[in-house]
């Protein structure tokens, strides 16, 4: 391939430089079904006059070497003759920075090539293209050329979403270098932020606060950037965000706050962080799950001891009725069974069909949560609206052993 190349440039230098600047403006119009990046550089022989592909494979009848006949569907509607490029779907840059040839990019950009204008079905621009790739070394050219660092796709994404995007860290710095704005939102309204820490690991996202991009602005479900870095254990970047003033008891659109989600994902340490700013620990959100359930849902031990040392309130029902203890007995949590029942968390309370946490351990047939239970005195004669006793559930779901062991104890 390299010296296939080689070969090429020098042959290309040999030929009249109209000519050279003809073959570099050439563009292809793909298929109508062909959109995807896969094909970017999949010419189908579109004729176009002056400006096509493989206009030496067909005969004057309009047959390739293969005895297909040429697709008249192919043709432009408007019957324009090719010479605007404008009005083409893909050109000779943007597949070399697809494949990411520097020199034959470089050959191109000499002939003067627009290194902005963006493929007709996407917008993408061929720094866009080269961002998404990694190609560090055709970004630098493209930078050293002057090429718009925010130009978006159709989608609103600029190069530097793209690069985030794709992990390309060093493509992140140079495009901030060149002063590229980190405030963009694409038209689903993910902003570069969230692309930066969602996809590089928090380090890019760090650089973007000490730049001064706008940590406020939230997804589509109304998640706020400090939220995301709670929930992923962005120590620092949580750090940063609150230093700056970020709100810490903003809700998202399903009610979870930034606690919310630390609980949930069992980050004690962003947990402390946010407690020790006077965050919100017995709030609720949309289902009326409070931190504590969430902790004791997900088996977060120490998440748990947090909240319960800081007075966190271990007997409140979600929306369904469930307290933390029936969440820990419905997910086989025995340890972090042990420290609500420590604590005096409830074990008979019921939902509003009568069920009780020993109830939902037998039907999930966690033996050992039913063995402690039985141990801490639960009531397991008790009957649900239907009238069944927990034995009986443990029998219907095909737990004999826990039936025998229920039967055993002194509770029934």
């Amino acid at each position: 391939m390299p010296l296939f190349r080689e070969r090429l440039l020098l042959h290309l230098k040999t030929l009249d430089i109209s000519y050279q600047r003809q073959l570099a403006h050439i563009c292809n119009k793909p298929n109508q079904g062909d959109n995807d990046d896969d094909n970017e550089y999949g010419y189908d022989g579109y004729d176009d006059g002056n400006y096509c592909f493989d206009d030496d494979d067909e005969d004057q009848d309009g047959h390739n070497d293969n005895g297909d006949d040429h697709d008249e569907d192919d043709e432009d509607d408007d019957g324009d003759d090719g010479d605007d490029v404008d009005d083409v779907d893909d050109d000779v840059l943007s597949n070399c920075c697809v494949i990411g040839d520097i020199c034959l990019v470089q050959w191109c950009c000499n002939q003067g090539v627009d290194i902005d204008k963006g493929t007709s079905y996407n917008g993408e621009s061929p720094l866009m293209k080269t961002c998404k790739r990694g190609h560090t070394a055709i970004v630098k050219m493209f930078l050293d050329r002057g090429a718009n660092v925010d130009k978006c796709d159709n989608g609103g994404q600029s190069p530097l979403m793209v690069a985030c995007q794709h992990g390309h860290k060093k493509i992140v710095k140079m495009l901030l270098d060149e002063g590229a704005d980190f405030n963009l939102c694409e038209y689903g309204c993910e902003s570069t932020f969230r692309k930066a820490y969602l996809y590089c690991n928090g380090l890019v996202g760090m650089m973007s606060i000490d730049r001064g991009s706008y940590y406020h602005i939230c997804g589509d479900w109304g998640e706020s950037p400090v939220m995301k870095a709670c929930a992923q254990g962005h120590t620092k970047i949580v750090e940063m965000l609150l230093e700056r003033g970020a709100d810490y008891n903003k809700y998202d659109g399903c009610g979870e706050t930034p606690l919310m989600k630390a609980c949930k994902n069992g980050r004690t340490d962003i947990l402390q962080i946010l407690l020790d700013r006077g965050a919100e620990y017995n709030n609720c959100d949309g289902y009326g799950e409070t931190p504590v359930m969430k902790a004791s849902e997900y088996g977060h031990t120490d998440t748990l001891k947090i909240l319960l040392d800081r007075g966190a309130d271990y007997n409140t029902c979600d929306g369904y009725g469930e307290t933390p203890i029936m969440k820990v007995c419905e997910n086989d949590h025995a340890d972090t069974l042990k420290i609500l029942l420590d604590r005096g968390a409830d074990c008979n309370k019921c939902t509003g069909s009568g069920r009780t946490p020993a109830m939902m351990a037998c039907q999930r047939g966690h033996k050992e949560i039913v063995k402690i239970l039985l141990e801490r005195g639960a009531d397991f004669n008790k009957r649900d609206i239907d009238g069944y006793v927990a034995s009986h559930i443990a029998s219907d779901q095909g737990y004999p052993e826990i039936v025998d062991l229920i039967f055993d104890s002194s509770c029934v």
